[in-house]
């Protein structure tokens, strides 16, 4: 019963933290939401005081602390940004995504949980703070040094997702670096105003993977993580296809899409790797 109730407050504070427009109380509804997790995870004897789950409370009360801050600042509604709190909201969004360099706390987490807790981090907990990029992604793109900057963070984040995606042995090691992969691809999204739309095709093909695994659809699971990989006719597929239009009409540098997309192609790798792993056990 104590576990439904959890249900219950974390779906209410989500949905509760989309319906505010006030920064500092979405904020504080993200905390709200990390807690009720930590308490589900207690309750089911996970995570309880292990060292991924010191790193995951570490990293969202961090990046709390730095949304907090850079909230209070009153210049976010200036034209000209103060730099320091512009720095701030970028580390605070990448702790709660996480993203590169702050992912630290990503895949110790994800090999730990199972497959339905996976499925909350990677998308439920990650609706509020993505709600928070899409409104304010403006602001990191105002001066040309945080353009810069964030364009280079989503790069090393597709970049890092990769490798550890290679040199995974697990199947829930993929699952955490593509969860690293796609959040580079989210602040992409945020940029061609496309996030919500790319958010809600990745979570489908994401959501058939946990319910295949939890319940031993092997068929299933494998042409999910097909999807998930970015392969048409799937829906990540089409996501990508509208960042990069958007992209493309927001006159992004040609060196910077190649990339992305060679990151994306050799991704394939890992993800078909593991989908014709789940194949054979049919």
């Amino acid at each position: 019963m104590s576990f439904i109730f959890s249900w219950f407050l974390l779906l209410s504070f989500i949905s509760f933290g989309l319906l505010v427009s006030n920064w500092l109380a979405l904020v504080f509804i993200m905390e709200f939401t990390m807690f009720v997790f930590i308490f589900m995870m207690a309750d089911s004897q996970v995570l309880s005081l292990s060292n991924p789950g010191i790193k995951y409370f570490f990293a969202q009360t961090l990046g709390s602390l730095c949304l907090l801050v850079a909230g209070l600042n009153s210049s976010f509604v200036m034209p000209n940004t103060n730099p320091m709190h512009l720095l701030l909201l970028l580390v605070g969004l990448c702790l709660k995504i996480g993203l590169f360099p702050f992912h630290f706390w990503v895949m110790p987490v994800i090999k730990e949980l199972p497959y339905l807790m996976l499925g909350t981090v990677i998308i439920l907990l990650k609706i509020l703070p993505l709600s928070l990029l899409e409104s304010c992604s403006g602001l990191l793109f105002i001066h040309y040094w945080s353009w810069m900057l964030t364009l280079t963070i989503i790069l090393l984040s597709m970049i890092s997702g990769l490798m550890y995606g290679l040199y995974s042995e697990t199947l829930r090691g993929a699952l955490g670096a593509s969860s690293i992969s796609h959040a580079g691809w989210f602040f992409l999204a945020s940029l061609s105003s496309s996030l919500p739309l790319y958010f809600f095709l990745y979570s489908i093909m994401l959501t058939l993977v946990c319910g295949g695994l939890c319940f031993r659809q092997w068929q299933l699971t494998s042409l999910s993580v097909m999807g998930l990989a970015g392969l048409p006719p799937f829906t990540v597929f089409f996501g990508k296809m509208v960042v990069l239009m958007g992209f493309i009409n927001n006159y992004i540098s040609p060196v910077f899409v190649i990339l992305v997309l060679l990151t994306a192609v050799f991704s394939l790798f890992y993800y078909l790797k593991f989908s014709f792993s789940l194949y054979l056990m049919l």
